[in-house]
């Protein structure tokens, strides 16, 4: 469990360091899917069937899904799935893997740079799609596949676990920028670049608009 809670707290980060407001939902509030166009869904290995499919529909309509590590791989009741991954994130994708194995890993960027992550997906087969990085292995690491009118980047090895800090190291934050980007999604706010030495700014600040009359203010 402490790697599920370890993947969201680093999947937060990574989304408010660049700039983005987090909304949170759980299986009792995807129905406010429809006013977003980006849902991030870090470390979720136990989800039910039923939330897996409003997550499918939310990319068919358009919106785009962010997988940051394992998604279904046991069922509401603890139940492991028969297919992995499991349900329509699975079959409608065309992408399959053998096991999900919660090991130390690392994505390569180019140029000599590599990103730590967690998770490693064996076997991994693609019907269609595009593998966008890979890990230190030359296996799939971050992968993205239409679905609908949207498509689905799912990040075979983790991002989230490794970038507890809140101030993530630049290399992940700069890849994590590059899947929202696809989005087509801009940051509400940036933090000013800083001198050699000098202390990070970790002041957060963010709003939350409800119906007409209610605005939320969170500093942290």
């Amino acid at each position: 469990e402490a790697a599920g809670v370890h993947g969201h707290n680093g999947a937060y980060w990574l989304t408010e360091r660049n700039g983005f407001a987090v909304e949170l939902v759980n299986d009792a509030t995807l129905a406010t899917l429809d006013r977003e166009t980006v849902l991030v869904v870090p470390w979720c290995h136990v989800v039910g069937p039923a939330a897996l499919g409003t997550i499918a529909a939310f990319a068919r309509g358009g919106g785009t899904v962010i997988v940051d590590g394992p998604l279904g791989l046991y069922d509401d009741c603890y139940r492991p799935y028969t297919h992995l991954p499991a349900g329509a994130l699975g079959e409608e994708l065309g992408l399959s893997f053998t096991e999900y194995r919660a090991e130390d890993n690392e994505v390569v960027l180019g140029e000599g740079k590599t990103v730590a992550g967690r998770g490693l997906a064996a076997d991994v087969e693609m019907e269609r799609g595009e593998v966008l990085y890979r890990d230190s292995q030359g296996r799939p690491a971050v992968v993205d596949i239409p679905l609908g009118k949207g498509h689905v980047t799912r990040l075979l090895t983790s991002l989230g676990p490794t970038s507890l800090s809140r101030n993530p190291s630049p290399d992940a934050l700069a890849l994590w920028a590059s899947l929202l980007r696809r989005a087509s999604l801009e940051p509400r706010w940036r933090l000013a670049d800083r001198t050699p030495g000098q202390e990070a700014s970790l002041l957060d600040v963010s709003f939350r608009v409800r119906g007409q009359r209610e605005l939320f203010a969170f500093v942290t």
